[in-house]
């Protein structure tokens, strides 16, 4: 499981629930970002 990883919060930025959720979490670990992200926070 992920936890605390650098990352962009796609699923922000990205339109649709399901769609945005999916790329999100495979994105924001692809890309890096200075901003924290925490396990768990999607859709949000």
């Amino acid at each position: 499981m992920i936890r605390y990883q650098p990352g962009y919060h796609f699923w922000i930025t990205l339109p649709g629930d399901s769609l945005g959720k999916s790329i999100g979490w495979r994105g924001w670990i692809l890309f890096p970002s200075p901003a924290p992200a925490v396990e768990g926070r999607d859709g949000n």
